[in-house]
């Protein structure tokens, strides 16, 4: 049988909801970043709930379903890729037994905001991957596949507005 990911943006109640549905599904969490400011700046989602309140409700799906919860991370060069940024997620995880997915960004023009991100060096990404490892958790680098088609993470979308 295949395995199913749900993943979000860290809407609370929907995780509740998912949590309790009994269904036979994991669960991915775009965090995105260790502070609700920089998150917010990156997600709009991001101001709806606290990091806090999201990891709270990965901790009850966990107790509920027994299955690990999955923290994506996307990196972006000069936002949210430091190694304060490091250490501040690390103690936001604490204890956790949570497996951070580590993405790197992939370019996709200005976003709705109308900024223009970059992904972060590889030097970077690493020495993130160190600092979190070195505190004790468990992270590792997804493997990006699509950028050469435009079909990569975050970069499903029209390349034109359409006709009305």
């Amino acid at each position: 049988m295949a395995e199913v990911t749900v993943s979000t943006v860290g809407i609370v109640p929907g995780i509740d909801a998912l949590a309790a549905s009994g269904l036979n599904v994991n669960l991915a969490v775009s965090l995105d970043a260790p502070d609700d400011t920089t998150r917010a700046q990156l997600l709009p989602m991001g101001k709806r709930f606290a990091i806090a309140e999201i990891l709270a409700a990965a901790d009850r799906f966990q107790a509920e379903r027994s299955r690990p919860v999955t923290i994506q991370y996307c990196f972006f060069k000069g936002v949210n890729n430091s190694a304060e940024h490091a250490r501040t997620l690390a103690f936001v995880l604490g204890a956790r037994r949570m497996h951070v997915n580590l993405l790197r960004y992939n370019p996709s023009g200005l976003s709705l905001r109308g900024l223009s991100y970059e992904p972060a060096s590889d030097e970077a990404a690493e020495a993130f991957v160190a600092e979190l490892r070195a505190r004790g958790v468990v992270a590792h680098f997804r493997r990006s596949r699509g950028p050469d088609i435009d079909a990569a993470c975050g970069q499903l979308r029209r390349r034109v507005a359409a006709a009305v």
